[in-house]
């Protein structure tokens, strides 16, 4: 939460126009929700990308 906390506070510094408290506590909402998505999306990468994917190999090629 502090890293997001610092993250919202360095975009509302480089952006002050138009920007208030209401904003601050939305953006900081709503940053630990993209936060877990792309955590997740991360670790189950793999896993997704290889049911997905239209290649399959095959099992008896005589490679190691």
């Amino acid at each position: 939460m502090a890293g997001n906390s610092i993250a919202v506070a360095i975009s509302m510094a480089y952006y002050p126009e138009n920007r208030d408290v209401t904003d601050g506590v939305s953006k900081l909402g709503s940053q630990p929700g993209v936060d877990m998505a792309s955590n997740i999306l991360k670790q189950f990468w793999p896993d997704l990308e290889r049911g997905f994917s239209r290649k399959h190999r095959s099992e008896g090629n005589g490679s190691f």
